[in-house]
């Protein structure tokens, strides 16, 4: 027994050896034109060690580069290639982890500048109208507390759709989605106050929309998108990338500069003075709300900082709460 494994042992030197040897002749080979092209389209990615190391490991046989499409449906078109490397080797798996992290990164610059219009299409979106409803979901995936809003209609109305979307996206503070006891018909605020279940507390809430029915126009509209849909579903690399797009802009810390902040009092103030005309009560609550949602505004666009058009999204979507 010793003898073989003696001999065992012998093969394996003679067989590491003329690997090496192998190794050392691939080394020395010149790249193919190709593999030039494909290092170049990595130089984007990675340092020039990193580079030279994977030439080597391309050299020898050990690694090779292919182009991946990302199937992004709001991408310029040309920019959703991204270099891969297949190879068996640890090293090579964590190199691809980092061309995806820096990918992603460089395609979240690009994206920031649509994404205030692009994200609500993703929420309900065989819903038609409720603009405003859809944007404060999609502020609320953006901020790092609970806004504590309500959804309040007649049952059909898309709340639920509204909800079950968002939460394919997010399970983060998504909004609470409540029936009418009876069907409303008569819109005054005390008759829809009367149809809200007793087990509901209205001062939980920071914001609250009332969700009507949809008219004979919007219904049809309706009907023709979710016909529609079941031939255009979301696709998952799309919600897969707004996922990770969340997750990089709530890393960001925001600031509202001073100059804001009497803004920010004055319209809480004149909030306050049309209470008798909203759902919910403005409190001190409903203040901090409005500052976490200007926040989200800018986080959006990957802003560390918040601007005038922060303040006018989230007033305009306070504003809607008053019709209904």
């Amino acid at each position: 027994m010793a003898k073989k494994t003696a001999k065992e042992g012998t093969i394996q030197i003679i067989e590491n050896s003329l690997n090496n040897t192998i190794d050392l002749f691939l080394r020395l080979r010149p790249l193919t034109k190709e593999e030039k092209t494909d290092l170049n389209f990595l130089s984007e990615y990675l340092s020039k060690d990193q580079i030279s190391f994977i030439k080597t490991k391309i050299k020898q046989k050990k690694a090779k580069l292919v182009r991946k499409k990302k199937d992004f449906s709001f991408l310029i078109s040309g920019k959703n290639i991204i270099p891969k490397i297949e190879s068996q080797e640890k090293d090579l798996t964590i190199l691809n982890q980092e061309i995806e992290r820096k990918y992603l990164k460089e395609k979240f610059k690009e994206f920031k500048e649509r994404a205030w219009n692009i994200i609500p299409q993703y929420i309900a979106s065989n819903i038609v109208g409720l603009r405003e409803v859809k944007q404060a979901c999609m502020l609320q995936l953006f901020t790092e507390d609970s806004l504590n809003m309500l959804l309040f209609g007649n049952s059909g109305t898309g709340k639920t759709s509204i909800l079950d979307s968002l939460s394919k996206i997010s399970s983060k503070n998504l909004p609470k989605v409540i029936d009418a006891k009876k069907n409303i018909e008569d819109y005054s605020i005390h008759i829809i106050k009367s149809q809200i279940p007793s087990y509901t507390k209205l001062s939980d809430f920071n914001l609250a929309f009332i969700i009507r029915d949809a008219s004979l126009e919007q219904f049809a509209d309706i009907a023709e998108k979710i016909v529609m849909s079941e031939k255009q579903k979301p696709k998952q690399a799309d919600m897969d990338f707004i996922r990770e797009y969340i997750n990089h802009a709530n890393q960001i810390k925001v600031e509202i500069p001073n100059q804001f902040l009497d803004l920010i009092k004055d319209f809480s103030t004149t909030l306050k003075s049309k209470e008798h005309s909203l759902l919910y009560k403005v409190t001190p609550k409903t203040i901090e709300s409005i500052i976490s949602m200007i926040k989200a505004s800018a986080r959006i666009e990957l802003r560390d900082k918040a601007n005038h058009k922060d303040l006018e999204r989230v007033f305009d979507i306070f504003k809607k709460t008053l019709e209904y």
